[in-house]
This record gives C-alpha cells, sequence and structure tokens, in this order.
C-alpha cells in the first residue's frame, strides 16, 4: 500500500507534504540489527583481514593453481562467495571493503581470478595498503605480476 501524502502547510500556489521515509516504515529492531552488524563487521573487517593477507605467502599470485576434491572446490567457492558479498557490504557499511572483496576472490576456484585479484593489486592505494600491513607484520612484501 502506497503511502499517502498529507499537506503540512499551503501558501498559495505552494503546498509541502510530508511523504514517509523509507526509515520511518522499518520497524525498529531491524534499525538495531543493521546497526549491530555494522559495528560486527567493522570490527572483524578490522581483525580478521589484515591476519589473513599477512598469513598469505609472498609468492600466492606466482603459484600455479592447486587441484582439489570436489568437496573441498565447493567449500572454498561457497567460503569466498560469502566474503566477496561482505566485503561488497563493507564497502557501504563501516570497514575495509576492498579488501576483503580481495581476500574473497582470493578463496574462489575461477578461471578469471588471477586476472582479477592482479588488477585490483596493482591499484596503488590498495597494494600499498597490502604491502603495509605485511611490513609491519615483518611479512616479506606480495610479489605481483603485472595486470594481464
Amino acid at each position: 500500500m502506497c503511502p499517502v501524502a498529507r499537506p503540512l502547510h499551503s501558501w498559495g500556489n505552494v503546498t509541502t507534504t510530508a511523504i514517509p521515509t523509507l526509515l520511518e516504515r522499518v520497524p525498529p529492531w531491524v534499525a538495531d540489527a543493521l546497526a549491530i552488524s555494522s559495528v560486527v563487521f567493522f570490527v572483524a573487517s578490522l581483525v580478521v583481514v589484515p591476519w589473513l593477507l599477512v598469513r598469505l605467502p609472498a609468492d600466492y599470485f606466482l603459484r600455479p593453481a592447486k587441484r582439489r576434491s570436489l568437496v573441498v572446490h565447493a567449500a572454498r567457492n561457497i567460503f569466498g562467495i560469502c566474503v566477496v558479498a561482505l566485503g561488497v557490504v563493507l564497502l557501504v557499511l563501516p570497514g575495509q571493503g576492498m579488501l576483503t572483496v580481495l581476500l574473497g576472490l582470493s578463496v574462489l576456484d575461477l578461471p578469471v581470478k588471477q586476472r582479477v585479484l592482479r588488477r585490483i593489486l596493482c591499484q596503488r592505494n590498495v597494494r600499498s595498503a597490502v604491502q603495509k600491513l605485511r611490513a609491519r607484520a615483518h611479512r616479506p612484501p606480495l610479489l605481483v605480476p603485472d595486470a594481464v
């Protein structure tokens, strides 16, 4: 059912109306859940993403892909899709969205994965953030070939 605009003031030919906004129609528990999940995602991304990026081997992007069983392949892809989706959400909510997308893509077993990851890592800001994280953890920088 569409909300009905109710006139507030009328001055000659000009009438101002109040149409309920989306936030006024959202139940309070949904707004609370969004606020709590935003804080949880922010804190989790501050802890988990840097930890995982530091744990990648320096030659991760130069290694050939490993052959895995169907179960492991499916589990990795499901996990990777969840992490990429979380990264996309974190692009809007507080958190490290681009780094989370990068991490999720690195888990996925897709034919174009290496090309997409290289292009993301070739962005100056992303590459410098990843290399600074690794330097702070006394890890060698990631070796990334030029984007294809």
